[in-house]
């Protein structure tokens, strides 16, 4: 729903982000939409009337649109419906909940639960192995058949988004549905706006694709693209820079507010 939420807390080095300081950093980056969420247990609900009018007084002058409310954490799953429904009525326009995660481990059911209990929920993944199956794939296609044209690597990614969009969206509905849920799930193909001065693309580190010979490598590099050797032969390396806006924030969002699961 929005560019990026933000925890109202001290982080590892003990600095505390303030919201106007987070405002004024979001408009800085070109950012148009921010959540600002306390980390919460359900003790300082109270505390969002307070962030709600300053954050609403401030957004008028940083030209930055803010939605306030909080993260729940490690919260029993059977406590999550009445913890929504209570930060909801305290004034909290975003309800998000710490969910299950390899990092960070909490009650198993958490996920489900905050779906259940009305939570705002948006899912993101990752796509770099996928990436590269459907590149090699791609590649391999066009020596069989030279004529095609070659697909470069932005289409490589949104036909991966695709398909991983596809496959969680029809598992999550199908599941909903066996649990009597019945809640839209959308699928988004994104993209992003980079600074194109990012050092990244001086300095590209992630590998893709199949294993090259030194021929293929060197005509890879003679279209201008970055090639590694590895202990089994080149592979081609592309830059990872850091994104700074998602292109389809209008779109996630007016689904996100329309209740449906993105």
């Amino acid at each position: 729903m929005m560019d990026f939420h933000v925890m109202l807390t001290p982080d590892v080095g003990g600095k505390t982000w303030d919201a106007s300081s987070m405002l004024h950093y979001a408009a800085l980056a070109g950012l148009r939409f921010v959540g600002l969420v306390l980390p919460s247990d359900g003790s300082n609900f109270s505390e969002l009337t307070t962030l709600s009018a300053q954050v609403r007084k401030l957004s008028l002058y940083a030209n930055v649109e803010a939605r306030t409310g909080v993260e729940l954490r490690h919260i029993p799953p059977a406590l999550l419906p009445s913890m929504v429904r209570e930060a909801r009525e305290a004034g909290a326009e975003l309800v998000l909940v710490h969910g299950e995660t390899i990092d960070d481990q909490v009650e198993p059911g958490t996920n489900f639960a905050a779906i259940e209990a009305g939570a705002d929920i948006i899912i993101t993944h990752s796509n770099a192995p996928q990436v590269g199956m459907i590149h090699t794939a791609m590649n391999e296609f066009g020596k069989v058949h030279p004529d095609y044209t070659a697909v470069p690597m932005s289409v490589c990614s949104a036909m991966s988004q695709g398909y991983i969009g596809y496959d969680i969206q029809n598992t999550l509905r199908a599941e909903l549905l066996r649990r009597g849920i019945y809640k839209p799930v959308s699928t988004i193909l994104t993209q992003v706006t980079v600074d194109p001065y990012d050092d990244a693309f001086h300095e590209p580190v992630k590998i893709i694709g199949r294993t090259l010979t030194e021929e293929e490598a060197e005509a890879e590099e003679h279209k201008g693209n970055y090639v590694v050797k590895t202990d089994t032969g080149y592979r081609r390396i592309v830059a990872a820079p850091q994104p700074e806006n998602i292109v389809e924030i209008d779109a996630i969002k007016t689904l996100s507010d329309a209740g449906q699961i993105v």
